[in-house]
């Protein structure tokens, strides 16, 4: 009877969950625009590569986006989860309906994304690049130029493009780990930067012989790693 009455105590005295205000459905919506985008690029489409890489800062502000809507709102986590997802099919729905009428998605995307990427730079700022995930990248973006060397011919417009990359990851990686060299994008540094990669791509090809994490680039991580990289060279 105690107990009973307790609980009748505490649960008349818990707040009830509030709206969401502006604010929460304005960064929900942020959620939805950056999901879909990150969406996109984790699949290599062409024109997403136009909007900087959010697929890791994306998934982050997500988590911070809902965690603060819950604690000021005290909505539960199954309302909040279902917001962003009805904030997804709103806007896939708004391209589509803009498709149908013969008109471009491109500009409604790109005006939902200048909107939310300050909000993103605010709250996750953009990680700068280590030396090791340089030397990584150059590595494995050379490996990619020799897989699609070997299966499109050595003047493959693809393979040339990713040797590009290549090369000017290997410069990025130079600079970054010997910048006190005044001559690092011709000199010595990068000699040793490319010797470097040359041990990483090597380490990275045994793994993938093996079974390790880089098998399958298509693997939703390994692919994220792959197409960071691929932002890393632009």
């Amino acid at each position: 009877m105690i107990f009973s009455t307790l609980l009748l105590i505490q649960t008349a005295a818990a707040p009830l969950p509030k709206p969401l205000t502006e604010t929460h459905m304005r960064d929900i919506g942020c959620v939805a625009t950056l999901g879909l985008v990150a969406d996109e690029q984790r699949r290599g489409v062409a024109t997403s590569l136009r909007f900087p890489n959010v697929m890791q800062r994306g998934r982050s502000y997500a988590g911070i986006v809902g965690e603060r809507v819950m604690a000021e709102t005290g909505q539960p986590r199954e309302v909040v989860r279902l917001a962003m997802g009805q904030a997804v099919e709103d806007q896939q729905m708004q391209l589509a309906e803009a498709e149908k009428r013969g008109e471009e998605g491109k500009p409604i995307l790109d005006a939902l994304v200048a909107k939310c990427l300050p909000l993103l730079d605010a709250e996750v700022p953009e990680k700068v690049p280590t030396e090791d995930e340089l030397r990584f990248c150059a590595a494995i973006i050379s490996l990619s130029a020799e897989e699609i060397e070997g299966r499109e011919g050595e003047n493959s417009v693809n393979a040339k493009a990713m040797r590009n990359l290549a090369d000017i990851l290997t410069r990025k990686y130079a600079a970054a780990a010997y910048p006190d060299d005044p001559n690092r994008s011709m000199g010595p540094s990068l000699r040793r930067a490319e010797g470097e990669v040359s041990l990483e791509k090597a380490r990275q090809a045994e793994l993938a012989r093996k079974g390790g994490e880089l098998k399958a680039l298509s693997e939703a991580e390994g692919e994220e790693k792959y197409q960071r990289c691929i932002f890393l060279g632009e």
